[in-house]
Order: C-alpha cells, then structure tokens, then sequence
C-alpha cells in the first residue's frame, strides 16, 4: 500500500501535504495502514479523487485484502 500511494504527491501538484503510515501498534482494535492528505479545497480533493493516477492506485491496491475507512473532513 505504502509503495503504491506514496508516488502520488509527486504526481499530482494540488496535493498540499500527504504522508503514509503504518501502525506500530499490536492492539487488536488498530488498524494496519493510513494515508493522511491535505488539500486546499474539496475541489481539489475531488480532483484527487477522480485523478487517473488515484484511480491506477487504487486498481493496483484493489488484490491487497482490507477493511476500508474514509474519513474526509474540514479544518
């Protein structure tokens, strides 16, 4: 996941801050995995949403077994 989602900052110029983690965690309640991104407007999360190189990200991530959440929100 980390491999496949981490190019996309060099990728798309709207992206203002993007970082990937992995939990460190063993708790049974954590999750494995996160992608945590900023951008200036939900324009310009729509156009990441929508962007080619997101959708290629996600059908190469789409064989990796995973629960999913989503969580887009304004600061």
């Amino acid at each position: 996941m980390d491999e496949i989602f981490s190019v996309l900052p060099e990728q798309l110029p709207f992206i203002i801050d993007f970082r990937t983690g992995r939990n460190i965690t063993k708790v049974g309640h954590a999750w494995d995995f996160v992608i945590d991104s900023v951008f200036s407007s939900v324009s310009d999360l729509n156009l990441y949403q929508d962007s080619p190189e997101h959708l290629i990200a996600i059908k190469k991530a789409s064989g990796i077994l995973k629960e999913k959440a989503v969580i887009d929100y304004e600061f």
